[in-house]
């Protein structure tokens, strides 16, 4: 098997190959929560990407209804959701209905937000602010994983 890690050729990269950005492959569901269409759209086809079947909604009360009829293993929650449900209601009502069988993660355009900073205290499994990347994505991944072992 070609891979970095021993030694031979990745793709004809040559030996010692490191990919640019970290690598992730995502299996089963996920659910982006975000008022923001454009924030949706984005976290979705990234994480469509890596290998998730999506599901958005624009706020919690939205949120719960697709988890109902669609559960998902990941939920990415936006913490403010102005007229509607935000993250840290929505992720209440996730732990209540599911316990820790649902990894979440907190997503927030004001970095200093208590939610990003300690996720656990208010039932994330890990935070990233907005905006992120794909390498930002999968490092809150990481650290949600983490927090599960």
């Amino acid at each position: 098997m070609n891979s970095p890690i021993n030694g031979q050729d990745h793709a004809g990269q040559g030996a010692g190959y490191i990919p640019a950005e970290p690598v992730h492959v995502g299996r089963g569901r996920a659910l982006v929560m975000d008022d923001n269409e454009s924030i949706r759209s984005v976290a979705e086809a990234m994480l469509q990407r890596m290998g998730y079947e999506t599901f958005t909604a624009k706020d919690g009360a939205e949120a719960l209804e697709l988890l109902k009829a669609n559960p998902c293993g990941l939920v990415l929650l936006d913490l403010m959701i102005p007229g509607g449900m935000g993250g840290v209601d929505t992720a209440q009502e996730i732990r209540k209905a599911y316990g820790n069988s649902v990894t979440i993660l907190a997503i927030s355009g004001h970095g200093d937000a208590q939610a990003i900073a300690e996720p656990h205290k208010f039932g994330f499994d890990a935070g990233i602010s907005k905006p992120f990347t794909k390498a930002d994505l999968i490092r809150g991944l990481g650290k949600a994983a983490r927090h599960h072992l």
